[in-house]
Parts: structure tokens; sequence; C-alpha cells
């Protein structure tokens, strides 16, 4: 039994591990991508998907927010990866203080490029006293015509749930606390870098799959110690 929970412990964070690095590859390609550098600040509104089936059709969304006192009235420009030329957008909003608006721009099959990715970048251009911002997003494209959403859920879930299931068995077998909580850490690192990696965060979330990745090949001897 203590191999068995090991075990699944271990398979759980193999796919907390592969979910998060498809998602850290695809935000990382996207800020290599080639997209314009028009803005020193960062804009933390860009919502991409994380994964998308190769004939899947999603949504992206820019929320653009007004933190000032007085109305704004913004540029928005929007561009999207294609085999080609890069798909782009200008929209016009109009801020209220304390708004926010939402542009949405429909992503598919026809934006894939580099085989398995897609791209979108984001200016909103600046709008006194608000400065030009920008941020890039990258869409892994899964090799199946499945819900990209659907997918996400169903491997978050599997691996959650097969960690939860390890270190339950684990700590019913009254396994030696000194031997369990290398893997009582390497889930919660693992539950960590899916956070980071699925909200964007990919600079956090590369030093988490370090950590993780070290972790699991000190550990993966555990198998066989147990």
């Amino acid at each position: 039994m203590p191999k068995l929970s090991v075990g699944l412990i271990l398979i759980g964070v193999l796919i907390g591990l592969l979910l998060a690095l498809l998602a850290v590859w695809a935000d990382y390609e996207s800020t290599m991508y080639g997209f314009p550098r028009r803005a020193a600040t960062s804009f933390p509104g860009l919502s991409c998907p994380v994964f998308i089936g190769k004939n899947e059709n999603s949504i992206v969304s820019i929320k653009v927010s007004n933190s000032t006192k007085q109305n704004l009235s913004p540029s928005v420009r929007s561009e999207i990866s294609t085999p080609l030329v890069s798909d782009a957008k200008l929209d016009y909003v109009k801020l209220a203080p304390s708004k926010q608006v939402t542009v949405q721009r429909s992503i598919g099959p026809e934006n894939i490029d580099l085989g398995r990715f897609i791209f979108v970048y984001t200016l909103v251009y600046s709008a006194y006293p608000m400065p030009s911002q920008e941020s890039t997003c990258g869409v892994f494209v899964l090799p199946v015509n499945g819900n990209g959403f659907l997918i996400l859920m169903l491997g978050t879930s599997a691996s959650v749930l097969l960690m939860s299931i390890g270190l339950f068995f684990l700590y019913r077998n009254g396994l030696a606390a000194r031997r369990s909580r290398s893997l009582v850490f390497m889930v919660i690192v693992t539950v960590i870098t899916m956070i980071f990696a699925f909200l964007g965060w990919w600079s956090y979330a590369i030093i988490m799959l370090v950590v993780l990745i070290l972790m699991l090949v000190i550990s993966f001897g555990a198998l066989f110690r147990y």
C-alpha cells in the first residue's frame, strides 16, 4: 500500500507538471513570437484560454479598467497570430471613472501558427493619466477535436484527485512523518505551479517548475524505498 500511495501521488504530480509545462510553453513562446513592443507597462487585463482543441473556436477577453477619477477614451489594439500576417483590430472604448469595459476577440483553427500555438498581443494606448500598456498570451493547441477547457478541468481534477487519494492512504497507514513530508510539500508545489501557469504568470511558474522537477527527480526513488 505505501508504494501504491506514493505511485498515485507521483502520477498526479506528473499530470500537473505536464499541464503546467504546456501552459507555460505557450505563454513563453508568445513573448518571443515577434509582436512589436510599444509600451513599457504591462497590461493585466488580457485573458486567453489555456488550451484549445485543434478545430475549436474560443474567445479572448481584454478587460480595460479606469482607476482614475476622470473619463477616459483609450484605443485598444489586438493582434492574433495566423500562418501569414497577424489579424489586427483597433477598438475604441469609453470608460467612466472606476468602470471596466471588456473587448472580445474570437480565435480558432485559422489562428494556429508554429503548428501548435495561438498567440495574442494587446496594446492599450495611453489616455492621460493612464500610460500605454501591452501584454501577450499564448494558447496551446491540443492534438484533439475536444473542448480545451473541459480537457484542462479533467486533467487538473485527475491530478488533484490522485494526489489527494495517495496522501490519504499514506496517512491512514501511518507512514513516518519525515518520509511523507517531502511528498506533501511536492503536492503543494504542484498545485501552486498549476495555479501560476493557468493564470498566465509564466515567469513565476517557471521557477516553480524547476523546483518541482528537482523534487520529482529526488523523490522518484520513494516508490522503491517504502
